[in-house]
């Protein structure tokens, strides 16, 4: 058996062995670890090929390596509706610091806590049976890093218990839409939906808000987990949030761990075994890595809370993201798409 078809077996084997049911309410990092091991949600193939220019003392010449293409888990996105109640065990001790912080901040200031639920909220919505209201948070998933298989995986960018965005530090924003309502994808009806065609959507990107109108619970903090993870992968601006930018450019990536002692670790770390001078040793290779820019059409999202799926799916369409939390909590891991080829020479292109 070759090295890719055992590396297919290997992770088919571990999404089947991996737990299929996670708790009901809260989570953890083993839950993320085994929820991570999905085939589906990986989605690896060769897209394409990069083209180098190699030069040596006897001349220039063309090489071709192929292209990888897959996702990765980069980011936990949690939609809750009680402030400072998030369902992610690891995190919650800071969620509940972060709900403290800023409502003594509000109360200093504005002489008002910082509570949960739609009716808590100002701005300019009307109150209906329809309206609903989510925190967000979306931290950078530990997981991501962890999921290495040789030269098969391009490598995650994100950095592991990061906050990249925390409603309640964006309160005022999050919860008034101070500064998203004047943008034309505020104000274009049917801009930025989430889901094709007016019988799918679950609702607009736009304005970036904690309130969502929708009837079905777990669809409206599907829409804030979008209009979170949107912040934070493609504009902050006119809120608080660390960037985690998926458009951006094309980077080199240092592969394999030069203290390896043997082969097999070698190349596991995706480095190449030679021997120099009768020395065997472990010597990092380079590869050219992307990362895609995140689409409401075409994201892949995998349920963790309140119930567990080793599929991924965009949101949008007739049915639900998941069942309906009883306390409001929801989580999902967002997978962003990686593209990635081993360097070899002057980069030129890729198609």
């Amino acid at each position: 058996m070759g090295t890719m078809p055992k590396v297919i077996a290997l992770l088919t084997l571990a999404t089947a062995m991996a737990t299929t049911q996670l708790k009901a309410e809260d989570f953890n990092v083993s839950d993320l670890a085994g929820a991570s091991l999905s085939w589906d949600c990986l989605d690896w193939k060769i897209d394409g090929v990069c083209v180098f220019l190699k030069c040596g003392i006897f001349g220039c010449r063309i090489v071709t390596t192929p292209r990888i293409s897959h996702r990765l888990p980069d980011l936990v996105v949690q939609s809750y509706a009680n402030t400072g109640a998030a369902p992610w065990q690891e995190w919650q001790p800071l969620a509940k610091a972060a709900a403290q912080a800023a409502s003594s901040t509000l109360q200093g200031t504005f002489g008002t806590e910082l509570t949960g639920g739609a009716g808590s909220g100002t701005g300019p919505h009307h109150y209906t049976d329809t309206l609903q209201f989510y925190e967000n948070d979306i931290v950078g998933n530990p997981v991501a890093k962890t999921l290495k298989v040789g030269n098969f995986l391009c490598r995650s960018d994100v950095s592991p218990m990061k906050p990249y965005f925390v409603s309640v530090a964006d309160a005022l924003a999050w919860r008034s839409g101070i500064g998203e309502l004047k943008r034309k994808e505020s104000v274009t009806p049917g801009m930025r939906e989430i889901g094709k065609g007016a019988e799918s959507t679950w609702g607009p990107v736009y304005p970036r808000t904690g309130f969502v109108i929708q009837t079905d619970p777990s669809r409206a903090a599907a829409v804030a987990a979008v209009r979170g993870t949107d912040i934070v992968t493609k504009d902050s601006s006119g809120h608080i949030a660390k960037g985690y930018k998926s458009g951006a450019s094309a980077r080199n990536v240092k592969r394999g761990n030069s203290n390896a002692t043997n082969p097999v670790a070698c190349r596991d770390s995706g480095g190449a075994w030679t021997e120099r001078r009768g020395d065997p040793t472990c010597v990092p290779r380079t590869w050219r890595q992307w990362r895609e820019d995140s689409s409401e059409t075409d994201d892949n999202w995998q349920i963790v809370t309140p119930e567990s799926s080793k599929q991924c799916k965009a949101f949008g369409g007739n049915g639900s993201p998941s069942e309906v939390a009883p306390d409001g909590a929801y989580a999902w891991q967002y997978w962003v798409r990686y593209r990635c080829c081993m360097k070899s020479g002057s980069f030129l292109g890729a198609f």
